[in-house]
């Protein structure tokens, strides 16, 4: 994933630990396709790029990387990630549904300067202790009502992480595009708005 791309999902991470932590002065929080558990977020992952790998003959080493069930650790997290680059420029097809596949992001026309920060921003994430948390028991402290918004064809989070939001979240909205991608905001801009819209109002 791109670091500017994985950025955003890292403030799912947030949002989660700072509305479970904080709730007086959270009264409601979203999340898009997060990624709340690093092994499950990046085993998802790889199974989102595993059949274009396959398509291209670059699978090598795929199954060993889907056997780690250790914890999350900046060498999973490069090992992982890292074998998605093999894609090269079709890397951004595993994040996108089928009809959005010549999607333009907004982020794609930032300065390359600013997408390197991007990215430097991501690989320091990973050495950072909360790196290594799974988030999900942080699921059952929520109080606030809680949106959860799933793309049908997002790589990133895993069926267990949505499970266990679906069951443990007494405020919990699920809600899934079945034909969307990663960036359900970017390629269905005016359901998501007014999904968004009148989960806030209500």
């Amino acid at each position: 994933m791109s670091g500017r791309s994985w950025v955003t999902r890292t403030a799912a991470r947030l949002a989660l630990r700072y509305a479970a932590t904080h709730p007086e002065t959270v009264s409601k929080v979203i999340f898009e396709n997060p990624p709340w558990d690093m092994v499950l977020a990046t085993k998802t992952l790889v199974l989102g790029g595993l059949p274009l790998l396959r398509e291209l003959g670059l699978d090598d080493g795929v199954d060993e990387l889907l056997a780690y069930e250790g914890p999350a650790t900046a060498e999973m997290w490069e090992q992982r990630t890292g074998i998605l680059h093999r894609l090269g420029d079709r890397r951004m097809e595993m994040y996108l549904g089928p009809a959005s596949r010549d999607l333009v992001l907004p982020a794609d026309s930032l300065p390359d300067e600013i997408q390197s920060r991007a990215g430097r921003f991501a690989t320091e994430i990973t050495k950072t202790p909360g790196f290594s948390e799974s988030l999900l028991p942080y699921l059952e402290r929520l109080t606030q009502p809680a949106l959860l918004i799933k793309g049908g064809f997002d790589p990133v989070t895993s069926p267990e992480e949505i499970a266990l939001f679906r069951s443990t979240v007494a405020g919990g909205v699920y809600q899934y595009y079945e034909g969307a991608g990663h960036f359900v905001h970017a390629e269905r801009p005016a359901e998501y708005a007014e999904l968004v819209t009148s989960f806030i109002v209500d």
